[in-house]
């Protein structure tokens, strides 16, 4: 409260406010304080929010708070379905997509690796890193969200490789000098035709032994070898989005080792956080932490 009053009240005033909070009963812990003064949330970072894009929201409708309103209006209407009370259907994101099951109604999305609400990283504003490992963004809430840069490469380049094999685009990068793989295991080489598709060629040179000479894009040969050993695996899986979804994950991880040390820019952090609106997960958690900024002034 005192976030969103502090650019409306003179210095030394305190708001006032009536707060009607309904969530699902599971959501609350009643039991960390003796007389019951106390409350914890199952999701307080999410509560927050909502409560700060809430408040933003009703002072913007008013004379002295126009300034206050949150800028994006598929964030107010996420944090107005986190606040649907109890027992009124199932909890729909912008899209209109159902609540995932087993989660009741009126309750808050779980972990927003796995269902962000529309928006939620194109909202996000790139503040710094940290350990060169971390991006450190504002929300449209006004807390701070710390991403994990490496996973969300790996995501936008597995979506990209699942977008390529479905559209038959070919992957491969002839490599300028032939690598020679031993030990390659009789599967590999059953499964060469398949491996073509996924932009690798290898020619078999006698037992146990082939040549390498294309790779996908942004693949170092490195690890190739045990890299064609789990893709021949996956290459069984069905059906084909299955199989898509498997492949690009290994070659994802793949390509991102081979650019690990590679620095972005701001320009380009910011279009990777456009590119993650609707980019499907493949399990990575992204989203570390999200911290309300009066915690963060403790």
């Amino acid at each position: 409260m005192q976030r969103v009053y502090r650019n409306i009240l003179p210095p030394g005033r305190q708001p006032l406010v009536v707060l009607s909070i309904r969530v699902d009963p599971r959501a609350v812990d009643v039991n960390v304080h003796p007389q019951k003064l106390e409350v914890r949330f199952a999701e307080p970072a999410a509560v927050a929010q909502a409560l700060v894009a809430g408040l933003a929201e009703a002072l913007g409708q008013t004379p002295w708070g126009g300034s206050l309103a949150p800028n994006s209006k598929q964030y107010e209407a996420a944090v107005a379905q986190f606040l649907r009370p109890p027992g009124q259907g199932p909890l729909l994101d912008s899209e209109g997509l159902q609540a995932r099951e087993g989660r009741p109604s009126g309750y808050g999305t779980e972990d927003l690796n796995s269902a962000q609400p529309a928006g939620f990283f194109a909202g996000l504003v790139y503040r710094g890193e940290l350990a060169r490992k971390y991006w450190l963004c504002e929300t449209p809430g006004r807390s701070l969200a710390i991403l994990d840069a490496s996973r969300v490469a790996f995501r936008l380049e597995a979506n990209r490789i699942v977008r390529d094999l479905d559209a038959g685009r070919h992957l491969a990068s002839t490599l300028t000098v032939p690598c020679t793989l031993n030990g390659v295991a009789p599967e590999v080489i059953a499964a060469r035709e398949n491996l073509e598709a996924l932009g690798i060629s290898i020619e078999p040179f006698g037992e146990g032994t082939a040549v390498l000479r294309k790779l996908p894009v942004r693949c170092a040969p490195e690890r190739v070898a045990e890299l064609l050993c789990e893709l021949s695996s996956a290459l069984a899986i069905t059906p084909p989005s299955a199989r898509f979804r498997a492949c690009a994950t290994l070659l994802a991880a793949a390509a991102q080792s081979s650019s690990a040390s590679v620095v972005p820019t701001t320009a380009q952090i910011h279009h990777a956080l456009s590119a993650l609106e609707g980019a499907p997960s493949f399990g990575e958690r992204i989203v570390l932490r999200i911290l309300p900024i009066l915690e963060l002034e403790r």
